[in-house]
C-alpha cells in the first residue's frame, strides 16, 4: 500500500455490532441443538417428529450456520481485506482498477439510514460498501470525481 492509499473498509462500530450479533447466534445454536439432543427421555418420537419435523430442523440449523459463515466471511472482506484506493486508482484483492473501469455503482437502501453501493466491474459485483465505512466519503468523491454511472451527484 502506498503511503497516500487510503482504505476503504468497515467501521470499527460495526465490526464490534457484528461480532456481537454473531454470537448471540452461536450461543441460539448451542442453546437449541442442546435442547434438542441432549435429553433423550424427552424426546418423542412419532412419523410426524420423525419426518418433517426433524427434517426442518435440520434444515434451520445448517441455514443458519450458512448465515453465520457468510457473516464471519463478509467482516473478514470488509475489513482485512479492504478496498485500497487514491485518486488515480483502486485495489482490491490484488488487483488494481481505475476509475474508469467501473460500468457502474448500484444503489440499494435498506433503511432511511443507510445506502450501500455496490461497484460493478466487468458485469461482476466487485464491492458492496456503506456510507458508514471508514473512507467511504473521500472514495465517493473520487467516483463523483471521474463520473462514474450511477454515483450520486454531491
Amino acid at each position: 500500500m502506498k503511503k497516500m492509499d487510503k482504505k476503504l473498509k468497515m467501521s470499527t462500530g460495526t465490526v464490534v455490532e457484528l461480532v456481537i450479533l454473531l454470537l448471540i447466534l452461536l450461543v441460539h445454536d448451542v442453546i437449541i441443538i442442546g435442547a434438542f439432543f441432549g435429553n433423550p427421555e424427552t424426546w418423542e418420537f412419532t412419523f410426524d417428529l420423525m419426518g418433517s419435523g426433524l427434517l426442518l430442523f435440520v434444515i434451520g440449523i445448517l441455514l443458519l450456520v450458512f448465515v453465520e459463515i457468510y457473516v464471519c466471511i463478509w467482516i473478514y472482506n470488509s475489513t482485512v481485506k479492504a478496498l485500497t484506493f487514491n485518486k488515480d486508482s483502486f485495489t482490491f484483492k490484488g488487483r488494481t482498477y481505475t476509475y474508469h473501469q467501473i460500468e457502474k455503482i448500484k444503489l440499494r437502501s435498506k433503511n432511511h439510514f443507510s445506502v450501500y453501493y455496490m461497484i460493478y466491474v466487468d458485469d461482476k459485483r466487485l464491492y458492496i460498501f456503506d456510507d458508514k465505512y471508514e473512507g467511504a466519503k473521500e472514495f465517493l468523491y473520487y467516483l463523483d470525481f471521474y463520473k462514474v454511472p450511477g454515483t450520486p451527484r454531491g
